[in-house]
């Protein structure tokens, strides 16, 4: 194996941590060695956990210092520094919760209580400022050349800004957050009836995450109160444009939402080799580089005094490996959408405006925060701004109205689980030294300030999954619930957190495999009133198809014989499209019905959805009809009483699909009646659903709102074959069995700075993708902009990196596919090297022996 070799020499400076926000240096007690592997992977020795982390944060530095950097700006709420006004409304969320603040108040507490996680923290800031001294002596690398060049001064890190990075990060992952606030504006802008028809929490499927959790405790609801929310006192008499810049800001938040993933596990019953396997695709979206960095990190081997020994990947910005595994166990982390978010409707005290109150009439005070912003300008400029923010202690930050413009004079507090010492950082640090799966749950129960759903496996053979965060328990109080705005002098208000042991879990269940896919985990939403149960867990889980998919796999498989290697690839890879196999026959079922719909010229593109196999494979046809087709009758169906919605891309997805396979199947026994006008269309609001409102004179039956909506996309795909508007030619504009579906959905591949840096810019490389926001092998893509389908389907969040551990006693074996490459710098041979691998679906070794290395 070719392979490279670097020595770090030891440092002679002095360790400075009296001063907190002092630059971080540290001793080096003896050089490091890091061998770089053929795929570009930093194997990272060391004598003890310091050099290993030191050296860990000189390496992230050297592969990824851009990207390092522009964690910690974004972390600091000063993206608008380097990529102006955009990013404007994402800096003032994340100054107005103060990551780099809170990281820094506490962290005499993280240093007492978790000193070995405070020091990790340390060397890890170290390294990167070692590198940083070399780069100005020797000259910044072209990437962070890149940030220089707009006007960004390059200062050396403090741990805690490390710790700061992390807190983001787990932000990130608490799953709904937006998702919260996109509802509530909904809401608001459609009334209540309305909102009640169309704003569904159940998903169109059954599939949980943890069928095993408390068996015999139903999660449905049955025979409880139902909670109808009441209306919140913003409902002014407003049109629903009003509401609209306040979705739109929203939706800017997205990016802090860093996207979702599956995992499973086998028990060695169902695996022919005998040896437990533990599966990882995870979804960070597809920036390139990407958001991963892949990193061995040992301090145990040619005589270390440390407890590192593991690989896996690593975020830039932040010490460790989040997922990998060590010579014991693996661990795979989705995101789980346990919902630890709550937003408020503050109310001032009468009596001095500067307190708001709480039940009881108990009055709060708040304190006063400015926070100034350096925005860049497009002629190159700054500009600068400031914006007051009112923090409620033990609460949280009131967000100023600049993060939410909501078009009625209240307030709007936060408030998030996140904001605990040590946030998710020592559960990270505890797994890495955990030798089975029982050690693994020891570990999570530090574990907060994320909301994700682990899956994890031992050399033992164990599997097991956990749902686990610190979860708030909310005490329901009048009629508001937590999945939207809740009025702050009423509640419902925390009352502790949920006991470890009634969150969400599996160990060892019977049927032989656990598996996730950012879906419900019991079933608490299934009678969409997720607040009905002993517990309530969240309410913006994935619809769940990707997970029924994974079991009706897994079952299939464990109950034919052993699983082989080639069938746990397949399965990771599935493509089958739940979506297609429910919709197509209400397609067919309304071309039956009204034949005189389904013209000549439309016979040939029918046929080919409706002979379609339902897999989303880019050679495959029937998906270049059939998904523009369902994007088309969702708009027409649903955007007429959704009137804020125009673009359509994760977060409305999930929330248009609720809808309209609800309808469809609450309507389907009756849909001759309701057209003939014999019965009610049988929503609250009265309205009949299937009839566009854009449309004067005219109401459509459900039939000709499905075949409209198919005409409409097949015209739309005819011209873009027609005039070539892909990346790659679809096909013969006259023959849908010569179009592909890899040829309308592509992965455009450049580097990600190349918007703000000529010398970045380089080449564009596009790959014919696969997949669909349903299927196991995921794609997601904005498919709506303006109200309209687009011409081309970009992929924007899919599977960043995706693994399989075989859990060998002898040696965990794993392999892996990385949707980028290790280095940031353009000239690197591992700049973006593994890319084409991975748009092949190719998996690679990952190497973690010394005879391997």
């Amino acid at each position: 194996m070719r392979a490279t070799l670097l020595f770090l020499a030891a440092l002679l400076t002095v360790a400075c941590q009296s001063e907190p926000s002092a630059p971080a240096t540290t001793t080096l007690s003896a050089p490091v060695r890091v061998v770089t592997d053929e795929h570009g992977i930093p194997h990272i020795y060391a004598s003890n956990d310091t050099d290993v982390f030191l050296g860990q944060g000189y390496v992230m530095a050297s592969l990824r210092g851009a990207e390092t950097e522009l964690f910690r700006v974004q972390s600091h709420g000063r993206s608008s520094e380097i990529y102006g006004e955009d990013r404007l409304t994402e800096d003032y969320l994340i100054r107005s919760l103060n990551f780099q603040g809170f990281a820094a108040a506490q962290w005499d507490l993280l240093a007492r209580d978790y000193p070995h996680i405070a020091s990790a923290f340390r060397a890890f800031a170290a390294g990167i400022n070692r590198r940083y001294a070399e780069y100005r002596a020797d000259g910044w690398p072209v990437t962070l050349q890149a940030l220089i060049d707009r006007g960004y001064e390059i200062t050396d890190w403090t741990p805690q800004e490390a710790f700061g990075v992390s807190m983001l990060l787990g932000f990130g992952l608490s799953g709904s957050p937006e998702v919260k606030l996109l509802l509530t504006i909904l809401r608001l802008s459609m009334g209540t009836d309305l909102a009640e028809d169309l704003l569904r929490l159940a998903p169109p499927t059954t599939a949980v995450a943890a069928p095993s959790f408390r068996p015999n405790v139903p999660f449905t609801g049955a025979g409880k109160r139902a909670i109808t929310p009441r209306p919140l006192p913003l409902s002014a008499d407003l049109p629903a444009a009003a509401w609209k810049p306040a979705y739109d800001a929203v939706r800017k938040l997205s990016r802090l939402d860093l996207g979702g993933s599956n995992s499973w596990a086998v028990a060695p019953k169902h695996m022919a080799n005998g040896l437990a396997l533990l599966e990882s695709d995870t979804h960070q979206g597809l920036p390139y580089p990407g958001p991963y960095v892949l990193m061995h990190l040992i301090s145990t081997r040619d005589g270390g005094s440390g407890t590192q020994d593991i690989i896996g990947s690593a975020f830039p910005g932040a010490p460790g490996v989040v997922f990998g595994h060590n010579n014991k166990v693996a661990w795979a982390p989705t995101i789980g959408y346990i919902d630890i978010t709550d937003f408020y409707v503050e109310f001032a005290d009468p009596a001095d405006p500067t307190r708001v109150l709480r039940p009881g009439g108990i009055s709060l005070p708040t304190i006063e925060r400015p926070e100034t912003f350096r925005v860049r300008q497009d002629d190159g400029t700054f500009e600068t701004r400031t914006v007051i923010v009112r923090d409620i202690p033990g609460h949280g930050p009131i967000l100023p109205a600049e993060v939410l413009p909501i078009p009625v004079p209240v307030k709007i507090s936060v408030r998030w689980a996140g904001m605990a010492v040590p946030g998710p950082v020592a559960a990270i640090f505890e797994l890495s030294q955990a030798e089975t799966v029982d050690e693994m749950f020891d570990a999570l129960r530090t574990f907060r300030g994320a909301t994700i759903g682990f899956s994890m496996a031992d050399v033992q053979g164990n599997i097991a999954y956990s749902a686990w965060t610190l979860l708030p328990n909310r005490k329901p109080v009048g009629d508001f619930v937590p999945w939207f705005l809740i009025p702050g002098d009423t509640g419902p208000h925390w009352n502790g957190f949920v006991d470890y042991e009634n969150v969400p879990y599996e160990i060892n269940p019977d049927r032989g495999f656990v598996r996730t896919s950012n879906n419900d985990p019991v079933g608490n939403t299934f009678d969409n009133d997720p607040g009905n149960d002993d517990f309530y867990y969240g309410f913006a889980y994935a619809l769940g198809y990707r997970c029924e998919r994974l079991d009706k796999l897994l079952r299939q498989h464990t109950a034919a014989g052993a699983l082989t290697d080639a069938d746990v690839e397949s399965i990771q890879l599935d493509r089958y499209s739940l979506v297609a196999e429910r919709f197509i026959p209400y397609l067919e079922a309304a071309a039956s019905r009204r034949p005189d719909l389904l013209t000549a010229d439309l016979k040939p593109y029918f046929d080919t959805v409706t002979s379609w196999n339902r897999v989303a494979a880019p050679e495959e046809a029937g998906p270049t009809i059939f998904y523009p087709w369902l994007f088309q009758f969702v708009h027409d169906f649903l955007l007429d009483e959704y009137e804020i919605v125009e673009d359509v891309s994760g977060n409305e997805m999930q929330i248009l699909m609720r809808s309209a396979w609800y309808w469809l199947e609450q309507t389907k026994d009756m849909i001759d009646e309701i057209d003939s006008g014999a019965v009610a269309f049988p929503s609250k609001s009265g309205r009949n659903l299937f009839d566009d409102r854009n449309t004067d004179g005219h109401i459509e039956t459900r039939d000709e709102l499905i075949m409209r909506a198919f005409a409409t996309a097949v015209s739309h795909v005819r011209r873009v074959a027609r005039e070539q508007t892909t990346v790659k030619p679809l096909g013969d504009p006259d023959d849908p069995a010569t179009w592909k579906w890899g040829n309308l959905l592509y992965l455009r591949v450049e580097h990600d700075l190349g918007a703000i840096s000529d010398a970045l810019a380089g080449p564009i490389t596009h790959y014919s993708a696969g997949g669909n926001f349903d299927t196991p092998n995921v794609g997601t893509y904005q498919a709506i902009a303006g109200g309209k389908l687009v011409d081309q389907f970009n992929l924007s969040n899919a599977p960043s990196n995706r693994f399989l551990w075989t859990m060998d006693p002898d040696g965990i074996r794993a392999r892996f596919m990385l949707a980028s490459g290790q280095s940031e710098l353009p000239d690197d041979p591992h700049f973006l090297d593994l890319v084409d691998s991975y748009a092949n679906a190719r998996y690679r070794d990952f190497y973690y022996r010394d005879a391997d290395i």
